[in-house]
């Protein structure tokens, strides 16, 4: 399935709103020329594996036979990784000192960086 294939259109702009919603979980997928195998994937990639063959992000490139199991091998679709380059080149520099932008609110003022695990003072936070 592709992302272009849907004719509404709703395929395209739900694999781009995920983009968008997880893109600091995807920041390593592979480049659209290279393929891949779920084992592969980063474990924040792979907590996202099924979404992302059901919006059409990862594209099935082939099946092979590693002993009784099937290997799904796996490719980025083109336009989805543009988007997800894009996102990345908008957040390089997160807010938190860390450098980072995903975070949890721990309250007491203080913030969890999703990324690296580090606890920031609310006060410390980059507002520019």
């Amino acid at each position: 399935m592709s992302v272009e294939s849907n004719d509404t259109g709703s395929t395209q702009t739900g694999a781009l709103r995920f983009i968008d919603a997880n893109w600091h979980d995807l920041r390593s997928l592979p480049e659209p020329t290279e393929t891949f195998r779920h084992s592969d994937l980063d474990p924040d990639a792979q907590q996202h594996f099924k979404k992302l063959v059901a919006r059409g992000i990862l594209v099935s490139e082939e099946n092979r036979t590693a002993g009784t199991r099937k290997a799904a091998i796996w490719s980025t679709n083109e336009r989805c990784y543009e988007r997800l380059q894009k996102r990345l080149d908008e957040e390089e520099d997160g807010f938190l000192p860390c450098g980072h932008d995903p975070f949890k609110n721990l309250g007491d003022g203080l913030l969890k960086c999703k990324r690296c695990g580090k606890e920031h003072d609310k006060e410390a936070v980059r507002c520019d």
